[in-house]
């Protein structure tokens, strides 16, 4: 059974107010929409682990710096990104923007892994059954590059599933078949997948949970997105 009431599903046992780390979860009830309480030590623990790649399972502050450095630009911390379109932040023109991703092989082979970040996910969510399938809008093309990379820095998955510019929300929907018991979760930091997925089916099959950057902080403040638990990043 799925709880959509964090207060059910997360504190209706002993012990209530323990606090883990800085993972909290966002109870969107309109009598206290937006207000963040903690994780509690008994989180459920998923059977299946749905993750993003890109300022997921990796840093955002190397991709920016690579930005910076391609185009001469002034750093700029994550923590000033107001767009999911990273160079927007850069003032750099479209065309501009696309010889950079025209090198986002280079952007591959790079990334740096959020290896606290993931592992600290995994101590909360999962248990050791966990399925994990790692689902990124990189083209197929960086498939090759992508399992290199995951090999590298021994990351743990059962699946790469790589769908290049489709909806995510519906992808999974259609292609990731699981039984009706499983206790599911998808980890992303992209706003238009929360958005995409509060208007489907799927947010009645998947606990959901957002990676937080500035650029996705409005999220918990609209009733066109839905989300369960915010992760610092």
């Amino acid at each position: 059974m799925l709880y959509r009431n964090v207060e059910e599903r997360c504190f209706n046992t002993p012990n209530k107010y323990a606090i883990y780390n800085t993972i909290t979860t966002i109870h969107y009830n309109k009598k206290i929409k937006g207000e963040k309480l903690y994780m509690h030590e008994n989180t459920p623990r998923y059977d299946l682990i749905i993750f993003d790649l890109d300022n997921t399972m990796t840093k955002l502050q190397p991709t920016l710096d690579m930005i910076s450095d391609y185009f001469n630009k002034e750093k700029i911390s994550e923590t000033e990104i107001k767009s999911f379109n990273l160079t927007d932040s850069f003032g750099v023109t479209p065309d501009e923007e696309k010889e950079f991703w025209s090198q986002e092989s280079e952007v591959v082979i790079n990334s740096v892994y959020a290896k606290e970040r993931i592992e600290r996910i995994k101590e909360i969510f999962a248990h050791k059954h966990t399925t994990y399938i790692i689902v990124t809008n990189r083209h197929n093309a960086l498939r090759s590059l992508t399992e290199q990379w995951l090999d590298k820095n021994q990351i743990v998955y059962d699946r790469l599933e790589c769908i290049g510019k489709q909806d995510k929300a519906k992808w999974i929907t259609e292609n990731i078949k699981t039984d009706s018991d499983m206790e599911k979760i998808v980890f992303e930091d992209n706003p238009a997948f929360f958005q995409s997925l509060a208007y489907g089916k799927l947010c009645n099959e998947y606990y959901t949970a957002v990676i937080k950057y500035p650029y996705n902080g409005h999220i918990q403040k609209s009733d066109d997105y839905y989300v369960d638990y915010a992760i610092d990043a």
